[in-house]
């Protein structure tokens, strides 16, 4: 783990539908012998050990890897942010790292950097040339609040809640990688 200003826990956000995936859970899709959240799991790992998964499916399959499991209570199905909700009901530092469970690996910095950023801000967010990547992100747990407002309120949008409370950070040369569809697994799978 390297070294970093703040106390943090990790979330990967392993609670969709996977309406595109035609209802299987991608979380435990596999690439390269292991499991989706696994890759995810291990971009945390370079900034905490302390980590969380969001998901109100096949909570076994995580539970006996030994993670903490956490479902999106009062807003299920609300989407990613209620996924963070949850974790930040249940995070033991000052900050939450957050993955995507279709993340693949990325450098050991991404997240090492991320936490530097974020600290003494209320979080920050990666943004590359084309795209805002709101998954890859480390959040202040202050905000709270601010997120369970936001559903409340029935402000759902992940990238919306980053931009209005967070700042961008923008990372070259590195490619944010998410599988989406069965299409996008099989070209990685076939690589």
């Amino acid at each position: 783990m390297s070294e970093q200003k703040i106390a943090i826990s990790g979330v990967v956000l392993a609670g969709g539908r996977g309406r595109r995936m035609n209802g299987k859970n991608k979380a435990l899709l596999q690439v390269d012998g292991h499991y989706l959240f696994e890759h995810a799991v291990r971009n945390l790992a370079t900034v905490t050990h302390d980590i969380i998964i969001s998901s109100s499916r096949d909570r076994s399959v995580f539970e006996q890897r030994g993670f903490t499991v956490v479902d999106d209570g009062e807003f299920a199905d609300r989407g990613p942010l209620a996924g963070i909700h949850a974790a930040l009901t249940r995070c033991n530092g000052d900050y939450l790292a957050i993955a995507a469970c279709d993340q693949l690996d990325l450098p050991d910095t991404v997240y090492a950097t991320l936490c530097n950023e974020a600290a003494g801000t209320p979080g920050v967010y990666a943004v590359t040339d084309h795209a805002e990547v709101p998954t890859c992100a480390v959040i202040s747990c202050a905000l709270k609040n601010t997120l369970q407002q936001s559903l409340r309120d029935g402000a759902l949008r992940l990238t919306r809640f980053m931009q209005e409370n967070c700042r961008p950070l923008k990372f070259r040369d590195v490619a944010f990688h998410n599988i989406n569809t069965e299409a996008a697994l099989q070209r990685v799978q076939e690589r």
